[in-house]
């Protein structure tokens, strides 16, 4: 939606590559020929800008996103499904790849931080990325999901049983913090940072708080 308004606006096409953030940062490493990295964390793009890959003066944070424990599975609908959760009543919990992708680590802190990653570790399924995790709890693959709050309330075709900011009951929100940053090998620089500008300015910003993210 954010990139069809910006072709819209600007008559600058945009094609997009999605995957996690560590494996993009990976191809980008390796001479992918991307203009602008949009990551679901903040380190990947410093890191960038560090080694002189990405331009410095490009870099923002726009947007945090969160999680929430979510299911469809039918067995909640009238339980208490955060205590059958806690209980471990449940069969297989899908999180994102703690290695490859921030919503992972981010599930992996929030569950250690709870007292539960070791009792669950034998019941955990990994996403590559959060998209897939969602995916995984979408199809009953799984009988919960720590998602992102954005993927549940984008999603029209899944009834949910279950919707949990799972980190309110141990202290606050679990953001993730999102940075975006042009690359230095841009073949198209001046293109690349008026997309940056869109996606900072206050529409977009505004169509991102509808959209799930703080």
């Amino acid at each position: 939606m954010i990139a069809a308004e910006f072709t819209d606006t600007t008559g600058i096409p945009v094609r997009i590559t999605s995957g996690s953030t560590g494996h993009l940062y990976a191809q980008i490493v390796n001479g992918a020929p991307y203009d602008v990295f949009l990551a679901a964390d903040i380190e990947r793009p410093q890191l960038l800008v560090k080694a002189g890959a990405a331009e410095a003066d490009t870099y923002a944070v726009y947007a945090t996103g969160y999680l929430v424990l979510w299911s469809i599975d039918p067995t909640y609908r009238r339980e208490s499904c955060f205590e059958e959760f806690k209980a471990g009543r449940f069969s297989k919990l899908a999180i994102a790849n703690p290695e490859t992708a921030p919503y992972g680590l981010a599930a992996r802190r929030l569950l250690q931080s709870a007292g539960l990653w070791e009792a669950m570790t034998d019941k955990l399924v990994f996403g590559e990325n959060v998209s897939q995790t969602y995916q995984f709890a979408a199809t009953g693959n799984a009988s919960f999901g720590l998602v992102a709050a954005s993927q549940v309330l984008a999603s029209q075709s899944a009834q949910s049983t279950c919707l949990i900011d799972f980190s309110v009951e141990y202290g606050g929100m679990a953001g993730v913090s999102q940075a975006g940053v042009v690359l230095r090998r841009s073949g198209r620089p001046d293109e690349a940072r008026k997309f940056m500008a869109h996606l900072m300015s206050q529409k977009t910003r505004a169509l991102l708080n509808q959209q799930g993210y703080q």
